[in-house]
């Protein structure tokens, strides 16, 4: 920081001013005998040197005030004593303006979060589940991991835009988030239904890009009116998805509209982050979840990025004696997933698929596929589902003469 000539006037007089009301002080005159010399009033003077722990003159002779002394006993000078008082000032208006600015997120968040609970549309809790009879008592429990990321739902793909690879409006979202869910539900009852596993927990990993909003620069069309109607039906959308899994017993997931949506729900349990990466546990093995959108790719293939930035990561942790085994991540609408020293990372798919972007100038149509993975106590993942959110396959437009 810089100081005008004005500043060092200013402050050359003040440091005088002082120095000379506390000489005063100390010669045993009285406020007005001192503020008729520096020419200010009385009070202002019991007021500065107050501010600089000086006190008032005795009114009993032989005693004389005492000016606030240093680390070795001394009596500090006026110039030391000024430059003390303003950068107290300083550091108490820096304080200041750190907890107002505090204090202003948490109160808009907070305003927010009524503004949602108000409008948000409740979902009725599903009918009291009840956990099938275990037939083995050497089944293996696990837990699963559902990632949700990408789903775009404020976009709209035409079919002839993306020479048939893919449709995609408001209607096919509420499909395909409806297969997803009902896979996830259908596998998971094969699984127990045999008697070799036991899945009574489910972490719900919301990673992002749920509705494009402002985020992605691009020529897009919408059916929704705008942003705030897409992030509406979408938070209820989610929360619709949350109740009919919710009725297989969960714990995590990430979504301010969605909670709001279900709060009905008395077995689900909520983590909002006020970050864009969080860590969380699954039994022993921490998972690390960020969307991935600060990553570079090379060639559209972002591997090589997300080698360095887990490696670098993990290097983190480990200079404190922890160690993350499994991330997740969003953003490049490719179900994928890849080993490392200590685990795995997933990159989830979308559920948009193609768009005019990816078929044109990417020259790739990914089907829409959200991952699930079941984790084992003791051996971590042990099985990993790319979740089909296609209702049947995309038609193909037919040429007329």
């Amino acid at each position: 920081m810089t100081s005008s000539p004005a500043d060092a006037n200013w402050l050359d007089d003040a440091l005088r001013e002082v120095n000379q009301a506390i000489t005063l002080r100390n010669a045993g005159r009285t406020s007005t005998q001192i503020g008729a010399v520096i020419r200010r009033s009385a009070k202002a003077v019991e007021l500065r040197l107050h501010a600089e722990g000086v006190r008032s003159v005795s009114r009993r002779p032989g005693l004389i005030p005492t000016i606030p002394l240093g680390p070795d006993g001394k009596p500090k000078s006026a110039v030391e004593v000024e430059r003390e008082r303003i950068e107290n000032r300083r550091l108490v208006r820096a304080e200041r303006e750190d907890i107002m600015a505090v204090a202003s997120e948490r109160s808009l968040r907070a305003e927010i979060t009524r503004v949602i609970r108000d409008v948000a549309r409740q979902i009725d809790a599903p009918p009291r589940w009840k956990a099938p009879n275990a037939r083995s008592k050497t089944a293996s429990v696990e837990t699963a991991v559902q990632s949700f990321s990408d789903w775009h739902s404020d976009e709209v793909v035409l079919s002839e835009a993306v020479r048939g690879f893919n449709e995609y409006n408001d209607t096919i979202a509420a499909q395909r988030v409806r297969a997803v869910v009902d896979r996830h539900l259908s596998i998971k009852g094969r699984m127990e239904a045999g008697g070799g596993w036991r899945i009574p927990h489910l972490v719900v990993s919301a990673n992002g890009d749920f509705v494009s909003g402002t985020i992605h620069e691009l020529e897009k069309h919408s059916d929704h009116k705008n942003v705030v109607w897409a992030v509406y039906e979408t938070g209820l959308r989610l929360g619709q998805a949350i109740r009919d899994l919710s009725a297989r017993n969960w714990d995590t997931l990430v979504y301010l509209f969605a909670k709001e949506a279900t709060r009905s729900l008395s077995n689900v349990t909520w983590t909002i982050p006020d970050s864009y990466s969080l860590l969380f546990q699954v039994g022993r093995w921490t998972f690390g979840q960020q969307h991935g959108h600060e990553v570079r790719s090379w060639n559209s293939v972002p591997f090589y990025g997300l080698n360095r930035l887990t490696g670098n990561l993990n290097a983190m942790e480990a200079a404190r004696g922890a160690q993350i085994h499994y991330w997740l991540f969003g953003h490049f609408h490719s179900a994928s997933s890849m080993p490392h020293a200590s685990g795995e990372s997933f990159i989830n798919g979308s559920l948009i698929g193609a768009t005019e972007f990816s078929v044109n100038a990417l020259g790739k149509a990914d089907r829409p596929t959200q991952w699930l993975m079941f984790v084992h106590p003791e051996n971590g993942v042990t099985s990993r589902w790319p979740l089909l959110g296609e209702a049947v396959a995309p038609r193909r437009p037919v040429a007329t003469a």
